[in-house]
């Protein structure tokens, strides 16, 4: 499918007056907006403005609060939980990194975990945040069946994600962000979208065959990352996530995408934490050491053919240079679709293509 590269201040600007027509408030369609255009930026393509459609059809069918209402249900010095009322799940898990950072600050650690919340985009967004403040971030999050228990065939687990964010001194921070399966099921969704057939190692068809047709994929399960590790992964950020914080677990997740929505919450489940390394090692001592690992790493000898070795996080950190000099990558597809969707709200801003 063809791509082309359009500015991405108009495709955010798009974003916030498209969640603003259907009731977002402006602060809260800006964080949302900003979240999705990042993933964009860093080529995280599947939490990227792809999701802007099912985003507005589950807050226009009543599905998913536009206006973020949630309740502290419990809190201690160095934790909190969150009950997000069914708002969007960015607004919610910002919130909670806040009160993260304000914990850590006093105490050295703050943990929050949070029920009946809704998709919130991709986990680095928060832990990059985090360590932006000079504190280790960790964000988890459950979502719909996807994987099948080692040896099993019925998806009960999530691709669940894991994200852990690192300050890192001259180097900036070191990024994890990545699924429990060998792909997140959102790449699928945009190869279904695209009439693409996916890499044999991703995906299941509905009667545990290895399939490269991303339809019979979405009907089927996921690989595991690294099988029964994969496995084992996922379960653990489904205890974390869901089991821990009183949100759904394995199967009692709804999905996102339903042929015909139903009056039913998701109730998703975040864990998120704030780690202040001064509370182990002095912070200049600590940045000094991730400075070092990362210079070993960065200068080890390369394998044939390999040009550089980079550190998590660097790849999507060069992308988001580029992209937002010369414009974000999308689909002509997705774009019209973007169109379409602001010609239906009376949104008068679309995004711009960037001609070079």
């Amino acid at each position: 499918m063809a791509k082309s590269n359009y500015s991405y201040q108009s495709v955010k600007q798009f974003c916030i007056e498209a969640f603003r027509a259907i009731g977002v408030p402006n602060d809260e369609a800006e964080l949302v907006s900003d979240s999705l255009v990042w993933a964009n930026l860093r080529g995280i393509d599947s939490h990227g403005v792809f999701r802007i459609p099912i985003y507005i059809d589950r807050i226009k069918n009543g599905l998913v609060r536009p206006v973020a209402k949630f309740m502290v249900v419990n809190e201690t010095k160095i934790a909190v939980v969150i009950d997000a009322g069914n708002s969007l799940g960015q607004v919610i898990a910002c919130k909670a990194i806040k009160i993260c950072i304000e914990k850590a600050q006093q105490h050295g650690i703050g943990i929050a975990v949070i029920r009946n919340t809704n998709h919130f985009g991709a986990a680095s967004y928060f832990t990059s945040k985090i360590a932006a403040e000079n504190y280790i971030g960790v964000a988890l999050s459950n979502a719909p069946p996807a994987i099948a228990p080692w040896g099993g065939c019925k998806a009960l687990l999530g691709t669940n994600p894991i994200s852990v964010a690192i300050p890192a001194g001259k180097y900036g921070m070191v990024v994890l962000d990545m699924a429990t399966s060998n792909v997140a099921r959102g790449k699928i969704r945009i190869a279904a979208a695209q009439g693409q057939s996916i890499p044999p190692d991703w995906a299941f068809d509905s009667d545990g065959q290895v399939t490269t047709d991303p339809h019979r994929a979405l009907k089927g399960t996921l690989f595991p990352l690294g099988g029964p590790k994969g496995y084992g992964l996922a379960l653990m950020v489904d205890i974390f996530s869901g089991v821990l914080s009183g949100a759904a677990y394995a199967d009692l997740i709804t999905p996102m995408y339903l042929e015909e929505p139903i009056e039913e919450k998701r109730n998703i489940g975040n864990f998120l934490c704030a780690l202040d390394p001064g509370i182990f090692l002095p912070q200049q001592e600590f940045i000094k050491r991730m400075e070092d690992l990362c210079f070993r790493i960065k200068e080890s000898p390369l394998a044939e053919g390999k040009e550089k070795i980079y550190l998590p996080g660097e790849i999507e950190q060069e992308k988001m240079e580029k992209y937002m000099r010369e414009g974000i990558p999308l689909e002509e597809t997705l774009v019209s679709k973007l169109i379409t969707i602001a010609s239906q709200l009376g949104v008068t801003t679309i995004p711009v293509k960037i001609f070079k």
